[in-house]
């Protein structure tokens, strides 16, 4: 079995997992290069999901059982940068191992993607991070420097105040289409259909999931604007606001992608394993076309709105009030 994946990825630090998700052979030399973090040290037979971060468990149990089918998968960038110190220079990739006697197993792989032929990182790498690590701070300043987020103040230090924030506003503007720019050049090609809008919602019992405060206070502000008598609860910890939905059934939740803990790709799996059905909106600073894609292969999801949530954006999702 050790030939079998050292002929093909020489020197590379790789754990093998067998259909009882236990760990049955690993080869962790040149980890320490990659900067990988292991929850808990190695050993033959542990359950392979211990040794992955906390709160991940059904993540990678998922994974290991669709190897197991034969299928190779990526890790999601936000398990990498829980476990790798500079994320951008790491994947995590599991592939499905058969041998002779047609016993399937999971491998995961800790590559360092800047072994390449020149040393450029991978394209898909240039566009998580322009969605994700660039975008987020932009789109935090468009929402704040909106001024028709805020009541409308005709004189004084108010016009003041709009001019200077419609002048921050204007020039994060530019920054934000130059970013757009830059990940259309490195994004992937996506082809793929409109996706059909759904019937409006009902928006009298909100549930905000964002780990920026700051965020779901300027979400509040916006939403509030919209729907004065709305009932709106805001997370900073997704796991509390799990808590709230599973007892409370809000009408709507506005859910942020890109989270640490629980991201919203787990927190959406976590709501279908609910027996009730949800109505959700991502909510997201990415512009990764994938991510949207992949965001509506969830049926709860009803809108994916790009940051920064505006008035103008909300107004056609909802019921007239």
């Amino acid at each position: 079995m050790r030939n079998n994946i050292t002929q093909n990825f020489p020197d590379t630090p790789y754990i093998v997992i067998d259909s009882s998700k236990n760990v049955i052979s690993f080869n962790l030399r040149g980890i320490d290069s990659i900067k990988i973090l292991l929850n808990v040290p190695l050993k033959l037979g542990q359950p392979a999901v211990e040794i992955f971060p906390l709160g991940q468990e059904d993540y990678i149990s998922e994974i290991i059982d669709q190897c197991l089918a034969g299928q190779t998968v990526m890790a999601d960038l936000s398990l990498i940068k829980k476990m790798a110190q500079f994320p951008l220079k790491t994947q995590i990739l599991f592939i499905s191992l058969t041998l002779n006697n047609d016993t399937p197993y999971a491998v995961c792989l800790f590559l360092q993607v800047l072994c390449q032929h020149n040393g450029i990182l991978p394209t898909n790498y240039y566009s998580r991070f322009a969605s994700h690590e660039l975008r987020a701070p932009i789109s935090n300043i468009l929402s704040l420097a909106n001024f028709d987020n805020y009541a409308q103040e005709k004189f004084g230090y108010g016009i003041k105040i709009k001019e200077l924030l419609q002048n921050i506003y204007t020039q994060a503007e530019k920054l934000n289409n130059i970013i757009a720019t830059l990940n259309n050049l490195v994004a992937p090609t996506v082809h793929s259909e409109e996706i059909t809008k759904y019937e409006k919602l009902v928006s009298d019992h909100i549930v905000l999931v964002d780990d920026d405060p700051l965020m779901n206070m300027m979400h509040k502000m916006i939403i509030s604007k919209h729907n004065k008598k709305a009932v709106i609860k805001a997370f900073d910890k997704p796991q509390n606001a799990l808590d709230y939905i599973y007892s409370n059934k809000p009408d709507l939740i506005f859910l942020d992608i890109n989270m640490p803990e629980i991201d919203g790709w787990t927190f959406l799996k976590r709501l279908e394993e609910y027996s009730a059905d949800f109505c959700v909106i991502i909510v997201s600073s990415s512009i990764d076309p994938i991510e949207k894609i992949k965001a509506y292969t969830y049926k709860s999801v009803k809108e994916f709105i790009v940051k920064p949530l505006t008035y103008e954006k909300l107004v056609p999702l909802f019921i007239e009030i």
